[in-house]
């Protein structure tokens, strides 16, 4: 029986923390299998002590994943076959599924709550739902709506409701379609016409072009943030290109102010909660960056140096001012209020915003302060680029952690428009790529050619467009090739590209394979080494 197949008892499950023994408790609440209330206990194993708090209700979410697997597997499924699952109302049809499959992927807690809150905001108030009386469903017919009703024509109804109605971007919309896709997969084992998506016409995406300061624009910035709350992210994100995510993540404990470097290995994020969807809005600190090649040492600037101790002594006197009030969860991070609480993630962006509108400095988003630096790097001398890092791949035959050599980009994302005409494709490579290819042989490292597709959203990257770039001629897909060659011929600037392989898009169902960081890390160590050898042979070509 295939996990399609499988038909699984939908399972509420809460967690809170308790005191016991000087012991922090997962407290699971969840019904039994005859739908009643009952409670169970776990040791979380962490000791009750100032700054373990954040750590416990991170493992007591992990308890939590685990539990609800081991239920599904237990229980009896009270469902029989798919015909039943086609009586269902549409929206707890909808809880259903992403419950199941988020146990066989175990979502990220923010891409969980996200799609968590896309069924209580908006299917709910559109299909409606027998638990929400009080709500009338926006649909036309103003019932609510089971499973055997969703056709093509309703849902392609609902995307209308969805733009016209509640004026929600193209973005959005894709990001509501492929989950219901994803949801009604279990039906294609039975009929494929069930699935409720195919036929629909794809929403174009909305064309964002990126902008960066020039050094007069930025040196105005930083005059105007200097001493504020948001002098050491703007800094951060112009100087070292970091994400936001990376920025609020940055501790102590990365910066060594002997040998002067800075490592980014942590990042802290913001999910947005809801509480129709019993979803709460919360930091999430993770361990790891983006993407595995995303952890770096980078030299420390000495005038970053010297703002950053600044903030470590403003931190040692706030302790002493506010003493027993002072939060000491986040005492190893740099980006914190006074009194010791975290900076929101949103409140960056938010006041970069304000800051740029009061001062009528020309608009561009906080997340595009990283991409400044190269920029400024290219005023300073710099002429040439070596750009390298994770692709999913999109012929499976291409084996984990293999290097691929992109030799013409497909454009389907922004940035690119902003720096050449209109075009399918953009040349990659043109110089350099039998020296790398050298390097490759000498390193008996396996590589492959071919073009690559380049998107700004993982959201895009549905099954219809993998399988159209793939009739194309892509072998890969990323998200920064065609911005790359179309910034450096904007530049007249020399560069050289390349990938490694990671998740595999060439299959019907996502396989992660070397995404996970720790995946094969002995073989991704190569990678920047391989890229260190190519700058020193084309220094060498030039006689540098």
């Amino acid at each position: 029986m295939t996990d399609y197949e499988r038909n699984k008892m939908e399972v509420n499950v809460t967690v809170s923390l308790q005191e016991k023994g000087g012991i922090y408790q997962a407290v699971l609440s969840y019904k039994d299998e005859n739908d009643k209330w009952k409670t169970s206990w776990r040791s979380t194993g962490i000791r009750v002590k100032p700054g373990n708090k954040k750590l416990a209700k991170t493992r007591a979410e992990e308890i939590k994943s685990t539990f609800i697997e081991k239920i599904f597997k237990e229980r009896k499924p009270i469902r029989k076959g798919i015909e039943n699952q086609l009586d269902m109302e549409f929206v707890d049809f909808m809880y259903l599924r992403l419950e199941e499959v988020n146990v066989k992927r175990k979502y990220e807690y923010s891409t969980y709550s996200a799609y968590k809150t896309n069924i209580a905001l908006h299917m709910t108030n559109y299909f409606g739902s027998s638990k929400r009386k009080d709500l009338k469903p926006k649909n036309p017919e103003g019932k609510i709506y089971i499973v055997e009703d969703i056709t093509s024509d309703v849902i392609d109804s609902f995307f209308t409701y969805l733009s016209i109605e509640c004026n929600l971007k193209n973005t959005s919309i894709k990001h509501l379609r492929n989950q219901i896709s994803t949801a009604f997969e279990i039906l294609d084992k039975k009929d494929i016409k069930r699935k409720p998506t195919i036929g629909i016409e794809h929403l174009k995406d909305e064309i964002y072009i990126s902008q960066t300061y020039s050094m007069k624009e930025l040196n105005h910035l930083l005059e105007i943030v200097k001493g504020k709350t948001i002098e050491i992210p703007v800094l951060l994100a112009a100087y070292y290109g970091l994400r936001r995510s990376e920025v609020i993540g940055l501790r102590w404990s990365a910066i060594n102010f002997e040998e002067d470097t800075i490592t980014i290995n942590h990042t802290v994020v913001k999910t947005s909660g809801r509480v129709s969807a019993n979803i709460d809005s919360k930091i999430v600190a993770k361990n790891r960056t983006k993407t595995p090649l995303s952890n770096r040492t980078l030299p420390l600037y000495p005038e970053i140096k010297n703002i950053l101790l600044e903030k470590k002594e403003r931190i040692e006197l706030n302790k002493q001012i506010f003493k027993n009030c002072y939060n000491y969860t986040y005492e190893n991070y740099v980006c914190v209020w006074d009194n010791g609480d975290i900076i929101d993630p949103d409140y960056i962006t938010h006041k970069f915003k304000k800051i740029i509108r009061k001062n009528k400095l020309r608009e561009i988003r906080y997340h595009d302060l990283r991409h400044t630096i190269a920029t400024e790097l290219n005023a300073n001398g710099v002429d040439t680029f070596i750009i390298f890092g994770n692709c999913g791949v999109l012929d499976k035959s291409i084996e984990d952690c293999s290097i691929i050599i992109p030799n013409k980009a497909f454009r389907d994302e922004g940035t690119s428009y902003h720096y050449m005409t209109e075009s399918d494709w953009v040349e990659l490579n043109p110089k350099y790529t039998d020296v790398f290819k050298q390097i490759l042989k000498e390193n008996n490292y396996e590589f492959f050619e071919g073009a690559t597709w380049t998107t700004d959203g993982f959201f895009r990257e549905t099954r219809e467009k993998v399988k159209y770039f793939k009739e194309q001629g892509a072998v890969c897909v990323e998200m920064e090739g065609a911005c790359i060659a179309a910034v450096c011929k904007y530049r007249n600037l020399d560069y050289f590209t390349f990938y490694y392989a990671g998740d595999n898009m060439d299959a019907i169902e996502w396989d992660e394979r070397s995404l996970n960081q720790l995946t094969n890390f002995e073989k991704k160590k190569l990678v920047p080494y391989l890229a260190f050898e190519l700058a020193r042979k084309i220094s060498d070509i030039r006689g540098c």
